[in-house]
């Protein structure tokens, strides 16, 4: 009885199918076998790692990610330090030229999502702009290689946020001493036409003391007043300290102006020096090593003994460490965790292949069914229509 099942489904398989049993199983093994050869050969580990960016926010990771999520951005990056020969490297080159992958390789994990604002409801800006890190996604055909790979993009986008970082403070710091140096000029000039005239009104005021003398004696009836020109009401005498002490504050003015100005020159200096250095640098722990060394020269070559001189480099020397600080602290967190893909298992895409191989039997089975189903409902039609006599016959009768 079994040998008649088996017959019936062979012949059944041959006339709806076009193979025999040992074809169709053949068809089926064959498609499992290539589900297991995938599995073995495309990739089936992926390394996950969290890095960590303390101080970062959605708004600078917005300004990082456009720029860097390119091939040509990560082959740059890996030949300037010298990483790019290995396996991790290449493999994670060829990836990267595909744009899907950067949108898996790296997402930011906020402590707000937009789940939660809609289940909260509104929250303060700081929640939503804030910044836990970056999940770092990198897959491999040995672990070993996966977690390499993470590795590098780790590098790679911690690099991204400090360089970004160091791009603001450039730009920044070159707009604003050129900036404030014009505003500052202009306050000089302001100050020197309030010395002049308040020495014209000082010769004035002396000419009054000389031609009234009784008026120093006139300290019982002054009259106070603080708007604008109520110091008219004063005697003269105390009209000429006062004068004297305004001349005093706008020469004390125009001397603080005078410093500042001397110090925005030499930081103009610094950062234009400071920009070049950032266009020619792809590596931060580098690019902060030249930034010091920039400041070393260029205030060398000023007055090292003054004052304005001495702040200005120390206020430049705490940036720069600021960014050795962040340097440090930015890293993946924990490591990289590293686990099988399961929907990359040989065992799981050669039931996959095999699943295809019965689904690819049976549409074809359902097709032939169908084709020849309609070709005998056609030929019924037709033998039908043959066994009619003709309209002719039909009037004689």
């Amino acid at each position: 009885m079994r040998s008649s099942i088996l017959g019936q489904s062979a012949s059944w398989l041959r006339n709806n199918v076009g193979l025999g049993l040992g074809g169709c199983a053949g068809l089926v093994l064959a498609l499992a076998g290539i589900g297991i050869g995938a599995g073995l050969i495309f990739p089936k580990f992926e390394a996950i790692a969290l890095l960590d960016t303390p101080g970062a926010s959605t708004v600078e990771l917005k300004r990082v990610m456009p720029g860097y999520a390119s091939e040509s951005a990560l082959r740059r990056f890996l030949v300037a330090t010298g990483t790019s020969e290995s396996a991790a490297a290449q493999r994670l080159m060829i990836q990267a030229s595909n744009a899907l992958f950067w949108e898996r390789a790296a997402k930011p994990i906020v402590p707000i999502t937009r789940k939660d604002t809609k289940e909260i409801g509104d929250l303060k800006e700081g929640l939503t702009t804030s910044l836990i890190g970056l999940e770092l996604k990198a897959d491999a055909r040995e672990p070993e290689t996966a977690e390499a790979m993470v590795l590098l993009l780790g590098n790679y986008y911690a690099n991204a946020v400090l360089r970004e970082r160091i791009r603001a403070w450039v730009v920044s710091g070159h707009g604003e001493s050129r900036t404030r140096q014009k505003a500052l000029r202009a306050d000089m000039i302001s100050a020197q036409l309030g010395i002049d005239s308040t020495r014209r009104r000082i010769t004035d005021l002396k000419s009054i003391v000389t031609r009234y003398p009784d008026a120093s004696r006139w300290e019982g009836r002054q009259v106070v007043s603080v708007a604008e020109g109520g110091d008219r009401f004063l005697p003269p005498t105390a009209q000429l300290v006062a004068a004297e002490s305004q001349v005093s504050q706008l020469r004390e003015s125009i001397l603080r102006n005078e410093r500042q100005i001397r110090q925005l020159d030499l930081l103009a200096g610094y950062y234009q020096g400071a920009d070049a250095a950032f266009r020619g640098e792809l590596v931060t722990a580098k690019l902060i090593q030249e930034l010091q060394a920039l400041a070393d020269s260029t205030f060398a070559g000023a007055d090292s003994d003054a004052e304005w001189s001495r702040e200005s480099l120390l206020r430049t020397e705490a940036a720069i460490a600021g960014f050795a600080v962040v340097q440090d602290s930015l890293g993946i967190r924990d490591g990289a965790r590293v686990a099988p893909v399961g929907s990359r298992s040989f065992a799981r895409l050669g039931i996959f292949g095999a699943a295809l191989g019965l689904l690819l039997i049976a549409a074809v089975a359902f097709i032939r069914v169908s084709v020849r189903a309609g070709r005998q409902e056609r030929k019924a039609v037709d033998e039908s229509y043959s066994e009619m006599p003709p309209p002719e016959l039909k009037r004689a009768a």
